[in-house]
């Protein structure tokens, strides 16, 4: 199965919402149909992406695209919800000079007529040793929250169709801790700078999924495209290296209902 990241993205320009999470490499092989404007709602603070409000593509029939982060996106016309869980680890040989660390992401985007709001939280927490002493320890806590980027594609590959899915959650300010437990005065609390939600690399992303064909068809191809309604994805993550310690995993759940 492919990676739920690909080391190639296209860097996103701006968008939120409606246009909230999920992918925004495009799709080979897809069709796009013509048509109107739509005009997607504003960003509501700085953790969102400002939008973009260009002229939108919207095929014959209710069921179009629209040209926003992503040359096709039809993700105006679905409501639903995408989770995930992503976990790394580094371990350590606390008897040597070494730093054990974990990363544990979850989130949620729940959407209604295509727009993502998220919640969830991210914490990374990491503690260095020197021969079963320990020396520091740090945390970063955050929650994710507001309005999230959210991209769904439609394509055909080698005759068959498929749909892909992208999506990313703003991370909002949290806080970063570091206790020196060997020079205390060295210690500190700060303020942990907020994330805005983007498709820059490291956003949730269900890859090429295989659709089975039904009634509906793309205006400009005749292609047979199906919803992306139910699906799920556990995987290893990709930064894991079982040889030098580190161990993650990464699971993403969608379920996701076209609009009437």
């Amino acid at each position: 199965m492919r990676p739920l990241f690909s080391a190639r993205r296209s860097v996103v320009a701006g968008m939120v919402l409606v246009v909230p999470v999920m992918a925004a490499a495009g799709f080979a092989g897809a069709s796009h149909p013509p048509g109107p404007v739509v005009v997607s709602p504003p960003p509501h603070d700085s953790g969102s992406i400002p939008l973009r409000t260009e002229p939108q593509q919207r095929g014959t029939g209710s069921f179009g695209c629209r040209a926003n982060i992503v040359h096709c996106n039809y993700s105006d016309h679905y409501s639903g919800s995408i989770s995930w869980v992503r976990r790394l680890a580094v371990a350590a040989d606390r008897t040597q000079s070494a730093t054990e660390s974990e990363v544990v992401e979850a989130a949620t985007m729940e959407v209604t007529d295509g727009v993502g709001v998220c919640t969830g939280t991210y914490e990374r927490r990491s503690t260095t040793w020197l021969s079963g002493k320990k020396l520091s320890a740090s945390q970063q806590s955050a929650v994710f929250g507001n309005y999230g980027v959210l991209t769904i594609e439609f394509g055909s590959e080698s005759g068959r169709p498929y749909y892909q899915v992208k999506a990313s959650c703003p991370r909002l300010g949290g806080t970063d801790t570091y206790d020196d437990f060997i020079t205390p005065e060295n210690s500190y609390t700060k303020l942990l700078a907020g994330k805005p939600a983007k498709l820059s690399g490291d956003e949730m992303d269900t890859n090429r999924w295989p659709g089975l064909p039904e009634d509906e068809t793309l205006a400009s191809a005749n292609l047979k495209i199906a919803d992306p309604r139910t699906g799920s994805v556990t995987q290893e993550h990709p930064d894991a290296d079982v040889t030098n310690k580190v161990v993650g995993s990464i699971q993403l759940k969608w379920s996701l209902k076209r609009l009437k």
